[in-house]
């Protein structure tokens, strides 16, 4: 059962959870936990609490899982949104907690050159990639997320686009915008 689970798709296991089948849930937790504990991390910078919302993310898709419906939206996007949304209630919380804004830390990760034409060479120097760590950090969340999702995540402009509950136009133009001021950022002496 466990092979013909691993062949299976998201669509028909997503039905087999749905039938109350735990194994068939157990085998979509395999195939997109580490993607959602990366984007989580990327965000974070601290394991034990990506971890901690990694779990929270499986624990609530699964709450919600009997009235989830397949809308041609893959299954993996719906977890990122999930995710998104817990990232923003956590960043709160800190606010809350901390009383200034939280700091999202970068990671150089975000842009991967081979991939956007917007970005000049590849960063050849501790120094240079301090300073994009420093840009990065910089950005407001909506853009490090995109460009998380875009260039560590490797999501099309459309499963972003479903994540941060934007138009796939919306998503280039944020991502392009992101990746102006980086460039700006990184260019002035």
């Amino acid at each position: 059962m466990t092979n013909q689970l691993a062949q299976a798709t998201d669509e028909i296991l997503i039905q087999l959870s749905q039938q109350g089948q735990t194994a068939a849930y157990g085998e979509l937790y395999q195939r997109y936990m580490e993607n959602i504990y990366k984007y989580i991390y990327y965000r974070l910078r601290d394991e034990h609490d990506a971890e901690d919302l990694t779990e929270t993310v499986f624990f609530k898709a699964w709450q919600a899982l009997p009235t989830y419906e397949q809308t041609g939206v893959p299954f993996l996007a719906w977890l990122y949104r999930i995710a998104h949304n817990l990232l923003m209630d956590h960043h709160r919380k800190q606010a809350l907690h901390q009383h200034r804004l939280p700091q999202i830390y970068a990671e150089s990760a975000f842009i991967d050159t081979d991939n956007t034409a917007e970005l000049d060479e590849n960063l050849s120097t501790a120094d240079d990639e301090q300073k994009l760590l420093a840009a990065v950090a910089t950005l407001d969340p909506l853009h490090q997320t995109v460009l998380l999702l875009r260039f560590v995540q490797g999501l099309e402009h459309e499963a972003v686009a479903q994540i941060v509950n934007r138009t796939a136009g919306a998503v280039r133009v944020i991502q392009h915008r992101a990746l102006k001021i980086l460039r700006d950022k990184l260019t002035k002496p």
